[in-house]
């Protein structure tokens, strides 16, 4: 004799919640680590462009970096990241700031986001 049981139905929003939940957390947490990485990299001659930085999860759960709190400042972050320039008043500074802290510390971004991304999801 054999007892069977049919699932016709399973709601599993709730899990799907709490996967989103879980990777957008991880998410942030690794582009903060990631904004804290670049950070000595970003040219500094006011420190504004270096305190313009922030990190965050956009819409579409991407991760984001970005430097320029307003539209000039913007501006001048690009020109700053995309081209080399002679002179910087930093030691250490320089062009593609993100590039340099990726090429170091990608490893670790990607850990802190298992990381986190496993201690939400189980909690």
């Amino acid at each position: 004799m054999r007892m069977q049981v049919r699932i016709s139905e399973v709601d599993v929003s709730a899990l799907q919640d709490r996967a989103r939940q879980a990777k957008r957390a991880a998410l942030f947490v690794a582009s903060e680590n990631a904004l804290s990485d670049a950070t000595p990299y970003v040219p500094m001659l006011t420190g504004a462009l270096r305190t313009s930085g922030r990190a965050f999860v956009s819409a579409d759960d991407r991760g984001t970096v970005e430097w320029g709190g307003d539209a000039a400042t913007a501006r001048y972050a690009r020109r700053q990241h995309d081209h080399e320039f002679v002179n910087y008043t930093s030691p250490g500074t320089g062009s593609n700031w993100i590039g340099r802290a990726r090429d170091e510390r990608a490893q670790a971004w990607r850990d802190m986001f298992a990381q986190e991304y496993a201690r939400r999801i189980h909690g």
